[in-house]
């Protein structure tokens, strides 16, 4: 049902050009896009579908897309529900580039990411992980305050059955990437 959801959202919105991630946004906003998201992979496809939209809304410096210029590659670290839950949004196109999601097994493999999603990871080896790759184009996404804590960029929260978004924006201006001001707008601003 979710996905169909989505699915129909999209849709609706690419028809009449306005950018999915800003009605998703606005949805959310409106108390219209709260569900009782009990099913893990619910969850996470509906996480998977924001940061699909934040990979829309977001810059990166030319470094940032080192191997194939025409791809955007989406890294999980997580359990299989998370990368089955970001299959989803595989070979889905921002601009002229292409979705690729592979699902890490080591933490060395990150040079090829633009975009991190980090799911289940204890805060020690998160804060290790930030570290290393905080100067880096990555967008990173978690899901509680300890990864802003650690350095994270983004986080997406489930609070009473609606999603909630924070944007620690130093972590995003020191890896030199620029997310939409229209997206700042609808997420809470903090700092670490």
């Amino acid at each position: 049902m979710l996905n169909h959801t989505i699915s129909t959202v999209n849709t609706l919105f690419s028809a009449i050009k306005i950018a999915p991630v800003l009605m998703i946004f606005l949805l959310m906003e409106c108390g219209s896009f709260r569900t009782a998201l009990a099913d893990t992979l619910e969850e996470y496809t509906v996480k998977a579908a924001l940061s699909l939209n934040f990979a829309r809304f977001t810059e990166w410096p030319p470094d940032g897309f080192t191997a194939n210029s025409s791809v955007i590659t989406m890294c999980t670290l997580g359990d299989n529900v998370i990368h089955d839950a970001f299959s989803g949004v595989e070979k889905k196109t921002i601009g002229k580039k292409t979705i690729t999601v592979i699902n890490l097994t080591r933490i060395r493999d990150l040079n090829q990411c633009q975009l991190l999603f980090v799911s289940g990871m204890e805060k020690n080896k998160t804060i290790q992980l930030i570290d290393e790759i905080k100067m880096s184009p990555i967008l990173t996404i978690g899901e509680d305050d300890d990864f802003i804590k650690s350095g994270g960029m983004v986080i997406l929260k489930i609070v009473d059955g609606k999603v909630s978004m924070q944007i620690n924006l130093d972590a995003v201006k020191k890896a030199r990437l620029q997310i939409n001001s229209r997206v700042l707008k609808l997420a809470k601003i903090v700092s670490p």
